[in-house]
Order: C-alpha cells, then structure tokens, then sequence
C-alpha cells in the first residue's frame, strides 16, 4: 500500500499563519507577511474584511471610516489602503494554489478508485458474476440509466432535419463595424451598441 506524505505547509521566515476557509472542507494558510508590516488598525481591519460577511454593517461602516479619513491624512491612508490590498491579494493567490493542489489531489485519488471499480467489474464479467456479496459488501453490475447513447461519426451526412443552426453573432465583427478605423467610417448596427469602458484600479 502506497503512503501519501501530507501536503507540506508553506510558511516563509517573518509571516505567521493562520487558518482560513477555501470551500467546504477545504482549510488552507493564511499568511501575514512582515514584509508589508500591517499595524494593529489595519490588521483588525483586514481581519474584519476576512471574516464578515460581505455588506454587514460593520464592515460597510469600517470601510466608510477609513473612506472618510482620506481627506485629512490622504497619504498614509492611501499607503495603508494599498498594503491591505497587496496583503489580501497575496493571500487570494495562496488560498487559491491550495485550492489547486487540493483538487489535484482530489482528482488523483478518484481516478484511483474509479480503477479499482473498473478492475472489479472487468472480474465480474469475466468470470460471469452479475452479483457478488460479501459479509461488508453487496456488488452487482446493471444497466447506466438516463437517456441512451447515440454515436455519429460524421454530422454531415445527417438529414437537414436532424440538424439545429443555432445563429451565434460575430461579435468581433459587430465591434469592427461600430467603431470604424481611419478609412472606413464607422456604421450603425441593428440590435447593437457599443458600451462604455469601465475603469479600474491600477496600483504600482
């Protein structure tokens, strides 16, 4: 039987880990680094963003707190506002490789037992078994239900009927035609328009 060693926790010199939730059952590091040295104001902050819920009033009020002390002190507010973020930022990216080791595991150890299933059936049908119990276990092989197969190799040679045109616009085309270029005048498009560009947050 093979061992699996646990996944090994990643925790750098200077950050002090904690548990928070990716998922249901799915628990991962979160990491403080020192690096952006986050003060007690901005760690209970952090920390409120992190476990409330998204629009309680606590935290709409936090936040519109430390909105409406922009004015007076702009500068170290807009520095702590951008540590904060850099912070959450690099804690996504964890959550988020945890995430992804999770599912490979999870992934793994499901194809190792979809080839086990397999490996039983393929005994069972060879040795003509439909049934099999035993005093933990009862197996038995039946049909797949839902809807039956249907194998075409090749659509082309299907009858009109068989066959649904499901008209997908152009969109790149759409854009082309309503934006115009330096020689071609832009034009109108039924049933289309151009949208505003959004703006974001740009941090450097």
């Amino acid at each position: 039987m093979t061992t699996t060693k646990p996944l090994p926790a990643v925790v750098d010199a200077g950050m002090t880990p904690g548990p928070i939730s990716v998922g249901q059952g799915l628990a991962v590091q979160e990491k403080r680094p020192s690096l952006f040295s986050l003060r007690a104001d901005q760690l209970a902050l952090t920390d409120l963003l992190l476990t409330a819920d998204v629009g309680e009033d606590d935290t709409i009020a936090a936040v519109d707190k430390w909105t409406a002390e922009l004015d007076a002190a702009q500068g170290d507010k807009v520095d702590s506002y951008c540590q904060i973020i850099r912070h959450l930022e690099l804690n996504a990216s964890l959550a988020r490789a945890e995430q992804e080791r999770y599912a490979m595991l999870a992934k793994s150890r499901q194809n190792a037992a979809d080839r086990l299933k397999a490996a039983l059936k393929d005994h069972m049908e060879r040795t003509g078994q439909k049934k099999i119990e035993t005093p933990h276990n009862r197996l038995s092989i039946v049909a797949n239900g839902g809807a039956q197969g249907v194998e075409i190799p090749d659509a082309a040679l299907l009858p009109d009927e068989y066959i649904d045109l499901v008209p997908t616009p152009n969109v790149a085309k759409v854009r082309a035609a309503l934006q115009g270029t330096k020689d071609v005048a832009a034009v109108e498009v039924r049933g289309a328009t151009l949208k505003p560009r959004g703006t974001h947050l740009r941090m450097a």
